[in-house]
């Protein structure tokens, strides 16, 4: 019977462990990455607008792009469920 305690204690601990521990390890590692298309709608200064597929205005650093070019904005969605935290981390010129 007190084997049997011991061994429960063990499995619960090495449960949470894994639970507290260890998923979150795992989450961070999971891609965050997805791809956007957009077209350049204004640029100022250091900075250009461009609108997505969908229809949502993004800004960001201008990287040689001009107005009505075609772009593909690489984004992290920092592990959130809605677009509005997402961060712009490349924006590149479709050919």
């Amino acid at each position: 019977m007190e084997n049997n305690k011991i061994t429960s204690s063990i499995a619960g601990l090495a449960f949470l462990f894994f639970f507290f521990i260890i998923c979150p390890g795992i989450a961070g590692r999971i891609e965050s990455t997805y791809k956007m298309e957009g077209i350049v709608i204004k640029k100022e200064s250091k900075v250009i607008v461009f609108e997505s597929n969908d229809g949502n205005l993004w800004e960001a650093e201008d990287t040689g792009v001009k107005v009505g070019d075609k772009i593909i904005a690489t984004m992290d969605d920092k592990h959130t469920t809605t677009i509005y935290d997402d961060e712009i981390i490349k924006i590149k010129k479709i050919k």
